[in-house]
This record gives structure tokens, sequence and C-alpha cells, in this order.
């Protein structure tokens, strides 16, 4: 990853500065408006968190699960809620629980 690079190169910097310094640069390539600029950021945080969220909960063979459910949905869940997915992800394997992941999840998002 192109983070994990910059401070490679750079030990003194942390990766909040090596992101700012990656997103700046896609600014200046791409010519992004400052609106542009903070959507590529937050489109991009989505990304990862959602990443996050699918490697802790057991990886790509999870993903067949979530069916149904959008990426937003996912991202906006707090802690509670993904111990509750991961519990649902990992029982739904066990028992074959078919659309509980997506009941659980569109009953804690509309809280």
């Amino acid at each position: 990853m192109r983070i994990m690079e910059e401070m490679e190169r750079d030990l003194s910097i942390s990766e909040q500065t090596a992101r700012t310094k990656i997103y700046r640069e896609i600014q200046e390539i791409r010519k992004l408006s400052e609106e542009d600029y903070t959507r590529l950021r937050k489109m991009t945080s989505k990304a990862e968190r959602f990443y996050r969220v699918i490697e802790k909960a057991g990886g790509k063979e999870k993903i067949k699960h979530l069916s149904g459910i959008s990426v937003d949905a996912i991202t906006k869940l707090r802690k509670g809620e993904l111990e509750n997915l991961y519990r649902g992800l990992n029982a739904k394997e066990d028992i074959g629980e078919e659309g509980r992941i997506c009941e659980v999840i569109n009953e804690q998002s509309d809280t």
C-alpha cells in the first residue's frame, strides 16, 4: 500500500501525514476541487472500514452472507453492532441461518 511505502521511506511521518500527502498528490494530478478531495477522503475511509469489517469477520467467504446489505449500512455500525454482525456471520455459517444478518443490520440502522 502506498501509505506504508511513504511511512517506510520517511520514518518520521505518521500514517495520517502520509495519507494527507497522497491525497494532495491525487488532488494535484487530477485537478480535484476541495469538494472532490473531501469526497475522495470519505470514500477511501469508508472502503477501508468495510475492508476491516470483512477481514475481521472472516474474509472474502463471508461477503456472500452480506448480500442485500449496503456498504453504507455496514460502515455506520457501532462497535457493539459490529460484534453482533460478527457473531451473526459465524452463527449463519454454523446453522445456515438465511437472511438473519440482513435483519440484524436493518434493525440496527433503523435505530
